[in-house]
């Protein structure tokens, strides 16, 4: 079966992407566990936050956390396919990450944190960006972001976050890129 004849699926209650083969009723389950850092061990604001854990500054007392317990979910929520360079991505909305699969093999490359609640994807295949809207910020409740965040992924192995763009209006979710790549279209 072709990429074609595959339906990806956020399975967001259970941690999972299920890849529906269309023609034979298959479902294939991918698990996405990406909240497997012990943030305890750094002890630097820069490496807390690369890792996709939180800094506590505490009357002179210093620690990394984690965003939640072991028990926190993932949750998948949208995914995204670049048929040019065969990859799809998939956001987690609870734990903050992004992940990066081969579109032949499933195999996870790489997964990048960008925190935040990530939402929705709009894919820039021409330029290797994928573009990801951003729900509130971690750690205060309820308070959104105007942000979307650029990741470049033209490197076979590793993301890179972009300069976040400013998108004005609070809460930016859905999220969509002309043909052409030069005009990205949000709404809240």
């Amino acid at each position: 079966a072709g990429e074609t004849d595959k339906v990806y699926v956020a399975l967001q209650g259970l941690d999972k992407v299920g890849i529906v083969n269309i023609d034979s009723g298959e479902v294939e389950e991918i698990d996405i566990n990406y909240i497997s850092v012990d943030c305890s061990e750094f002890n630097n604001v820069t490496d807390c936050a690369n890792h996709g854990c939180m800094w506590h500054d505490m009357g002179g007392m210093h620690s990394c956390m984690s965003h939640g317990d072991s028990n926190t979910n993932d949750a998948p929520h949208f995914i995204s396919i670049d048929y040019t360079h065969r990859y799809w991505f998939v956001t987690t909305m609870m734990s903050g990450w992004v992940g990066r699969y081969s579109l032949n093999t499933g195999d996870i490359i790489d997964t990048i944190f960008v925190g935040d609640s990530p939402a929705l994807m709009a894919i820039d295949e021409n330029k290797s960006i994928l573009y990801v809207s951003r729900m509130m910020f971690m750690g205060t409740h309820g308070s959104q972001t105007p942000f979307i965040q650029a990741i470049d992924y033209s490197d076979s192995e590793n993301m890179e976050l972009g300069a976040p763009l400013d998108a004005t209006i609070q809460g930016p979710h859905a999220i969509a890129i002309n043909s052409d790549g030069s005009k990205l279209f949000t709404v809240t």
